[in-house]
């Protein structure tokens, strides 16, 4: 058996105090003889100076029932509840202060702090099983309970499932018990929504333990068994030696009978104690509202959010120039055909957004991306599509998921995520464009040995390929039709696919028309070059696809066991951020993760 550890005190250092409850089984079968405690701090025996028993006038006990009368306690579970909660309250004495909160969809006080062991009768009987379970905030409102202010605090929780419905989290949850001074001595009942690892987390964290029912009768002896700890606790207090650690592990052993308990656990070193925490601003907190309260101020605080950076954008970057307005104009005529006709609110949205992003020279920015894509959309359609995805994904994932780390990790994820796949598709017809490259050379070149001008060679490779060489072609033959040079216009298409190849049979043409030479001979040579090193580019990535797939594999995966964790077990990852040594694990290891990130795409990535 192992006994439970409630509460600790350093004021007096040395002199350290534990409060300790002894389980049932220690105090089984009228024990007659000398309870005798033992402690070893950190590794070494220490003298026990004092063992004073818990309670009496001086020091009250309050305990909270608090009893699931959830839909699926309904039949045996439900008549094994009210007996267990009965014998408990005959089983702690008439002088401890008992209060009933019953909870399903939502928590109910069925009776308050009081000695009245009939009016406690009447409440336990009162208790029907019907609803959902909402474990965290019957915890919560268990908290909140008035009590004397010198009394010692508990809680005996009855559940058969996991929270389905309460508006407050777990970790939530377990602060207002901790805050309370209230250990959570929970028993867990089998059942077929049976999930005690939220129950676990809650006793461990609070002081108290979980206890694992496989069947409805064995409950009246859990509860028996509890109000023996609850009325058997003992403050030992023990002389430490002053070790010069941060941490002082403590190994507490029970003797009574020659039966024995054991404790280990790990106490804050008075001598590194932090500063006391700021016990607040003493402001009341305002109720809450439920799932409608929860959805309004979410949106009410992504709207304000984006009015803020909206308006911030307007103030702080200056007035284009009518010369840069010129810009949008460059965008297919479809699609600017198709814009002017739309109206209402989402042309109004999307003009503002794109003025602002003209401040900002985002448009810029994403016009060269849109282009490089092949994606008929505007720069303005596409950063209001791309804002309203990240605010949508927000608000789904604060309402649905309500787990703010989740919800900040998928706005993160929103907005990298539809950037990566414009730069993939950019690189992806990009990479059509310089397998099409060698025939649209070759063609051009035949066409000159033809005895075309350089402007109908353009003209029939644009017609005979397809995209995307073939609507590129196009558009510098437009452009060099308006009266742009032949070469400026080549030299804009290749700047705009970002690719060597194509520059380098521009370079070809323009010394071409400057010292002359024999222009078709010259392109079919860029051409089997440029074929050979697609061959030699295409084997490269053969060669190295493992090991970029491992590469991404070996990115990612943190990324997705930090999302399970954050949806698993909240409490146990939430030790990276909220521990100083787990910052600096987090720190460490992101850089540890940047670090290995540019290693392997230098390892992976093989220059032609």
């Amino acid at each position: 058996p192992a006994l439970t550890l409630s509460g600790t005190d350093g004021s007096g250092y040395p002199q350290v105090r534990l409060r300790i409850g002894l389980p049932a089984e220690l105090l089984a079968g009228d024990p007659s003889g000398k309870l005798v405690f033992a402690v070893v701090e950190n590794g070494v025996p220490v003298d026990v100076a004092a063992i004073e028993p818990v309670g009496g006038e001086s020091e009250p006990l309050d305990v909270v029932l608090l009893i699931d009368t959830s839909g699926s306690m309904k039949g045996a579970p439900m008549a094994a509840a009210r007996e267990s909660a009965e014998r408990f309250v005959d089983a702690v004495g008439p002088d401890v202060r008992i209060a009933i909160v019953g909870f399903s969809s939502r928590p109910r006080v069925v009776s308050a702090f009081t000695t009245d062991r009939a009016r406690l009768g009447k409440a336990i009987a009162s208790l029907e099983p019907a609803g959902e379970t909402s474990v965290y905030d019957a915890l919560v409102t268990a908290s909140k309970m008035s009590s004397d202010p010198g009394s010692r605090r508990a809680a005996v929780l009855l559940s058969d499932g996991g929270d389905t419905v309460s508006a407050s989290s777990l970790d939530v949850a377990i602060r207002a018990m901790r805050s309370a001074g209230m250990p959570v001595y929970a028993v867990a009942l089998s059942s077929p929504e049976f999930n005690p690892r939220a129950l676990r987390l809650v006793a461990s964290r609070t002081g108290g333990r979980l206890l694992e029912a496989k069947e409805a009768g064995s409950l009246s002896g859990y509860f028996e068994g509890i109000a023996e700890e609850l009325t058997g606790a003992y403050d030992v207090t023990f002389a430490s030696h002053r070790p010069n650690t941060k941490d002082l592990e403590i190994d507490l052993t029970a003797e009574l009978d020659g039966k024995k308990a054991a404790l280990k656990t790990v106490v804050t070193n008075p001598m590194y104690a932090g500063p006391v925490e700021d016990a607040g601003t003493g402001l009341t907190p305002i109720s809450g509202g439920g799932l409608p309260a929860l959805v309004v101020t979410t949106v009410l605080a992504f709207a304000s959010v984006a009015l803020l950076v909206g308006g911030a954008g307007l103030i702080l970057i200056p007035e284009p120039t009518q010369l840069g307005q010129l810009k949008y104009y460059d965008q297919l005529q479809a699609t600017a055909d198709a814009a002017s006709t739309t109206g209402g609110m989402k042309s109004k949205l999307v003009d503002a957004v794109g003025a602002a992003a003209g401040r900002g020279g985002f448009t810029d920015l994403f016009r060269g991306m849109l282009e490089r894509a092949g994606l008929p959309v505007r720069p303005a359609e596409y950063i209001t599509m791309h804002i309203l995805l990240v605010v949508a994904v927000g608000v789904a994932a604060r309402v649905l998921l309500r787990n703010l780390p989740v919800a900040f990790l998928l706005i993160i994820i929103a907005t990298v995520v539809p950037l990566w796949a414009l730069e993939y598709l950019a690189r992806r017809r990009i990479r059509r464009f310089e397998e099409q490259l060698p025939d649209v050379l070759n063609l051009v070149a035949g066409s000159l040995r033809a005895g075309w001008g350089m402007m109908q060679a353009i003209d029939l490779a644009a017609k005979e390929v397809g995209e995307p060489a073939g609507p590129e072609l196009r558009r510098a033959e437009t452009e060099a039709r308006l009266g742009v040079p032949v070469e400026t216009a080549l030299q804009s298409m290749a700047d705009r696919l970002s690719s060597e190849d194509f520059a380098w049979a521009v370079t070809a043409i323009s010394i071409q028309r400057e010292v002359g030479g024999n222009l078709a001979e010259v392109l079919d040579i860029v051409a089997n070059t440029v074929r050979e090193r697609g061959a030699l580019r295409r084997q490269i990535e053969g060669l190295t696809a493992e090991g970029r797939f491992s590469a991404i594999i070996l990115i990612c995966l943190p990324f997705v066991e930090i999302i399970l964790l954050l949806l698993i077990n909240p409490g146990y990852i939430s030790l990276l951020w909220t521990n100083a040594i787990g910052v600096v694990i987090s720190v460490l290891a992101v850089v540890l993760l940047v670090v290995g990130s540019i290693w392997l795409n230098k390892a992976t990535k093989v220059e032609v």
